[in-house]
């Protein structure tokens, strides 16, 4: 866009659009802004993990329930789950299966984002091992 401007007489055509330094100040406002999202976004992104970890040791729980009754005994490993239908097919990582708990169920085991281990037979209790 271009506009005439007279001063003293003479004509003067001004360029339109932004100068370099309005455009620095603009990029430093949008970076300041996105630097104090990152945190929360974090915590978001920390929380839905922890979350995803939690339902699928359950569903990991349920399925090894459902394999002792059909079969008898324990299953091997997480992939004896997922070959037999017990589990949706998907990668299961950080989590590993231990052995059976003193009730003879068997137990899965997981790290959250803060750095706790959570098991299978644990979720639904509280610290002081009450339900909840």
């Amino acid at each position: 866009m271009q506009t005439d401007l007279k001063s003293n007489g003479k004509s003067h055509k001004k360029a339109g659009g932004f100068t370099l330094i309005e455009i620095i100040a603009v990029m430093a406002i949008i970076g300041g802004l996105a630097a104090a999202l990152l945190p929360s976004i974090n915590t978001a992104m920390n929380k839905s993990r922890d979350s995803q970890l939690i339902s699928n040791l359950a569903v990991l729980e349920s399925g090894a329930k459902m394999y002792q009754l059909e079969t008898g005994k324990a299953p091997g490993d997480i992939d004896t789950l997922r070959k037999g239908k017990y589990v949706p097919d998907r990668e299961y990582q950080d989590i590993q299966m231990e052995g059976a708990g003193e009730d003879g169920e068997i137990v899965f085991q997981g790290r959250l984002s803060d750095g706790r281990t959570v098991k299978s037979n644990e979720l639904g209790t509280t610290k002081n091992g009450e339900g909840a």
